[in-house]
């Protein structure tokens, strides 16, 4: 795909509906593997010429979409955790933004998919989320503001490295994901339960550093 700042106004728009297409037809239930590039710019309202003029196949649509989906989702996310002031209060608010987000098909669980090559993900959809997230984003900039505040409040040493405190955080919101994704989970433990379990191995994975 040409890159962002390549394109004109009027392209970066187009290339836009094309995503939100693509967002709209698996929050519908559209299955992932049979979505057609004809699907995709029928409902952006595109020709079907004019998405080859920017990305060479469907599976590089896709995965851009789901790629600028989650973006959209982790900005929010960041706006939320900023205004709460404390670290605990951080970590429960995106425990909560994961609640909100499971049922979303449109990049939540399909990106997550995507990094695990999930067998119910196409291959060449897995290879181009993965190639195009290989760069820093800003899943870290969630991540070190959290960081900031776990620090500040000596929930960690100051000397613990960095990777194993993204490692605690990103463990524990896998884990909350991974008790929301299984409904016979939430029938043996309460989420609040839950919550406080994965809060606490948080805290603890770092203390002993």
């Amino acid at each position: 795909m040409k890159k962002r700042e390549e394109l004109s106004q009027s392209a970066a728009r187009k290339v836009e509906k094309l995503y939100q297409a693509v967002t709209e037809l698996l929050e519908e239930g559209a299955d992932i593997t049979a979505i057609k590039v004809s699907d995709i710019t029928n409902r952006a309202g595109i020709g079907k010429g004019t998405a080859y003029e920017y990305f060479d196949n469907k599976e590089e649509i896709i995965a851009n979409a789901l790629k600028y989906d989650m973006k959209k989702q982790l900005d929010s996310l960041y706006e939320r955790i900023v205004s709460v002031k404390t670290f605990r209060g951080k970590v429960m608010e995106t425990y909560a933004w994961i609640e909100e987000n499971l049922t979303k098909k449109s990049s939540g669980i399909q990106f997550f998919k995507a990094q695990e090559c999930s067998v119910e993900m196409p291959k060449g959809i897995v290879n181009e989320v993965q190639r195009e997230c290989r760069e820093k984003h800003n899943l870290f900039r969630i991540l070190d503001h959290q960081i900031e505040f776990a620090l500040k409040e000596q929930v960690w040493k100051k000397d613990a490295p960095v990777l194993l405190m993204r490692l605690a955080l990103i463990s524990s919101y896998v884990e909350y994901f991974m008790y929301l994704f299984e409904s016979k989970n939430r029938e043996m433990v309460s989420r609040d339960v839950m919550k406080e379990f994965a809060y606490q191995g948080i805290v603890c994975r770092l203390q002993k550093i």
